[in-house]
């Protein structure tokens, strides 16, 4: 437990107005050398006013020859101007005593502070009050230095201001080190602003770029067989998807999870608009890494394309519906796709390659597992164990 600057100046506030019983087992809260002779001089300066109390003597003069030898001390009448200040004092400011005396504090100040701030501080001391904070001011080397101050008002026995004494510490190396670290957080706020922006930027040429090579497949499709025709069709929404992931990303502030509704939204929207499906989402706005949420988007368009192929083929005029559901449960990632199709016989389907896609990404890239069943409608269940960072909003 060290000593700040603002735990000293409260000492000495709590010793000038006799609001503290300072005693030498003080020094025992403290671990260094350094801070123990400081309380030790603390309570020196208290004992003293005690001292001169208990003899009827702490006045004035015997009260600042203790605080001479404690702190940079300054003292001006009620108008402002200097009439005292310690050797402390004139070290700190780097004038001497001879240019001090007679000037005001106005000497000493500097352009950091607007007016309103020194305003405030003559408000609250000439209303009688104490006054502590820290002031920027000017050494006669024109270098820039900061003190935590005390300004107290002084009173005759009239009960009128008539002096104000200001007890200062060095700060200077504090705020040394406190605006260095506001440069390195404005730089650091900085590059992260480029960062977001390489990003962004990223994002959208991948978006741009698979845009281009969606449309030269589209027109090759146009100009080869039926067969081809629908493979190349296959490959679209695929880029689709995926396109529609960095589309998001692009918009976003967020590049570490995606809201996985507005993405199966978005995929759907995309690359199967003109299907003529309905497509119920449920689940709240469950955000997911990346990564996770791509592999997802690209099993949900595989299989919204088999079961635009294969559900619906007794009766294409039929109300074609699709739900799609998910819940973290216990971190793992639950997604659930059904379509209210026939239903397919488990025996007479084929290994396509839309199938051995949904399987590979479900197992190797998402270590996950997952179960189907065939009748009364297609439905899948798949669940991806430790989605860690799994939010909901």
């Amino acid at each position: 437990m060290g000593i700040d600057f603002e735990t000293l100046s409260d000492y000495l506030a709590q010793i000038l107005n006799d609001d503290i019983n300072l005693s030498f087992s003080e020094t025992e809260k403290y671990e260094t050398e350094e801070d123990k002779s400081i309380i030790y001089g603390l309570v020196c300066l208290h004992e003293d006013m005690q001292y001169y109390k208990s003899r009827s003597e702490l006045t004035i003069d015997n009260l600042k020859k203790a605080l001479f030898n404690t702190s940079a001390v300054a003292i001006s009448n009620s108008y402002g101007f200097l009439t005292d200040v310690n050797p402390l004092f004139i070290e700190l400011s780097g004038y001497s005593k001879e240019e001090i005396i007679g000037a005001s504090y106005k000497f000493f100040m500097s352009p950091h502070h607007p007016k309103s701030y020194y305003q405030n501080i003559l408000k609250i001391i000439n209303s009688g009050n104490v006054w502590r904070g820290e002031l920027c001011n000017t050494k006669k080397s024109g270098e820039i230095y900061w003190v935590y101050s005390h300004i107290f008002p002084i009173k005759n026995h009239e009960g009128n201001i008539h002096e104000f004494w200001s007890i200062r510490t060095d700060i200077t190396q504090k705020k040394k080190v406190e605006l260095e670290l506001l440069e390195k957080n404005k730089a650091l706020k900085e590059a992260l602003q480029m960062k977001d922006y390489l990003i962004k930027e990223m994002h959208h040429r991948i978006k741009n770029n698979l845009q281009f090579l969606s449309s030269m497949l589209s027109i090759k499709s146009r100009l080869g067989d039926e067969n081809e025709a629908e493979l190349i069709k296959d490959i679209i929404n695929r880029i689709n998807s995926i396109s529609s992931l960095h589309e998001i990303l692009y918009q976003k502030a967020e590049h570490k999870n995606i809201d996985l509704k507005e993405y199966l939204d978005k995929t759907f929207n995309t690359s199967h608009f003109n299907l003529n499906i309905t497509l119920s989402i449920s689940g709240g706005n469950l955000h997911i890494p990346i990564e996770t949420c791509s592999h997802i988007g690209v099993i949900i368009n595989e299989l919204i394309t088999n079961s635009n192929k294969y559900a619906w083929n007794t009766n294409p005029f039929e109300n074609k519906k699709v739900e799609i559901s998910y819940q973290n449960k216990n971190g793992d990632l639950i997604v659930r796709y059904s379509d209210n199709g026939s239903g397919f016989i488990e025996s007479e389907i084929k290994p396509g390659l839309g199938r051995t896609l949904i399987a590979k990404l479900i197992t190797r890239q998402l270590l996950g597992t997952y179960t189907e069943k065939f009748n009364n409608g297609y439905a899948i269940i798949i669940k991806i164990p430790e989605q860690k960072e799994l939010i909901l909003h």
